[in-house]
């Protein structure tokens, strides 16, 4: 007796696709996440008012803010071990 093998993409996808969709949806359009839901924008409300007060407790006390870009990590050369400083 043959077998046969279908080759067409099922009819649904399983949740866990789905919910990892839906997640990358959502921290690709946040402005939507932020309108839609409620509870993510008062965490957001919450976050803006903390950072708000660090800034202006350390300004009152003379820190100056210093922005520093991230540091890239080149993930070939450190898996290899190329990125030793003074070292062989």
């Amino acid at each position: 007796m043959a077998s046969t093998a279908v080759l067409l993409p099922a009819p649904y996808q399983s949740p866990r696709h789905t919910a990892a969709r839906v997640q990358e949806t959502r921290y690709r359009q946040r402005y939507l996440d932020l309108i839609a839901n409620p509870e993510v924008r008062g965490i957001f409300f919450t976050r803006a008012r903390v950072i708000q007060f660090v800034r202006r407790f350390l300004d009152t006390r003379g820190f100056l803010e210093v922005r520093a870009p991230p540091v890239a990590t080149r993930h070939g050369d450190t898996a290899r071990g190329c990125s030793k400083v003074g070292g062989p």
